[in-house]
């Protein structure tokens, strides 16, 4: 009888992690083209596309601030659904990324549906050197930023979490999350010739550190059910 309880609770363990409500929301996954480029003949670049991304509008800014050559930012080149950021050797400048509905913002969007979700997620697939991309949080209450570092060295995919908790007040009251209005990402390569792809970034969930993840807990119950099931059949053989 312990067996089977013991059976049955590891596996309502699993389908309760497997049926947790929260549930990503896409902020862009690049697939609508755009490109900017800026050098010392165009010191800056800028344009907007509308498509899929969060609040119908993509606002891109090269900003070239030294180099003999360009900082250039590619959207889907090639159907690769990526985010391209490449400066030429000895060049350093800015990327911006702003979606803010056309200029006068979009939603209100909760970006924790409902509590359940308690972060900005962007997908790192490449990165030769370090860069610092800095995500600025917009609702009426005020801004909230917060800057990350994934450090360079990156050539395999890596997730690169941004927690609502970390973010800085800006202004106001600082930015609401169940409330944004706009978003603001500053992309600084600090290095010439650096070379970055993002992947899409998203809201999600990011376990505290140390904390497994949803599927590790599934697993694990299936594995202690299973165990469970194992030992009942050997003893009724």
């Amino acid at each position: 009888m312990f067996l089977r309880t013991f059976s049955f609770a590891a596996l309502m363990l699993a389908m309760a992690v497997v049926t947790n409500p929260a549930s990503a929301f896409i902020i862009d996954s690049f697939d609508d083209n755009q490109l900017v480029s800026a050098d010392s003949g165009t010191p800056l670049d800028t344009n907007s596309v509308g498509g899929s991304m969060v609040g119908g509008t993509r606002r891109m800014e090269a900003l070239w601030q030294s180099g003999a050559n360009s900082i250039d930012a590619e959207v889907n080149a090639g159907s690769s659904s990526l985010l391209n950021v490449s400066l030429g050797a000895d060049t350093i400048g800015e990327i911006d990324v702003v979606y803010d509905g056309g200029g006068g913002g979009f939603g209100p969007i909760d970006f924790t549906a409902g509590s359940t979700l308690n972060s900005i997620a962007m997908t790192i697939p490449f990165d030769d050197l370090p860069v610092d991309i800095e995500i600025i949080a917009i609702s009426l209450t005020g801004e909230s930023s917060l800057q990350q570092n994934p450090g360079g060295g990156i050539f395999a995919p890596v997730a690169l979490p941004f927690l609502f908790n970390d973010f800085s007040v800006l202004s106001g009251t600082g930015a609401d999350f169940t409330a944004i209005t706009g978003l603001r990402i500053i992309i600084d390569p600090l290095f010439p010739a650096t070379d970055l792809q993002i992947d899409f970034i998203e809201t999600t969930f990011t376990p505290p550190s140390g904390v497994p993840e949803p599927a590790t807990y599934v697993m694990g119950a299936m594995a202690l059910a299973g165990l469970g099931l194992m030992i009942r059949r050997k003893r009724q053989g």
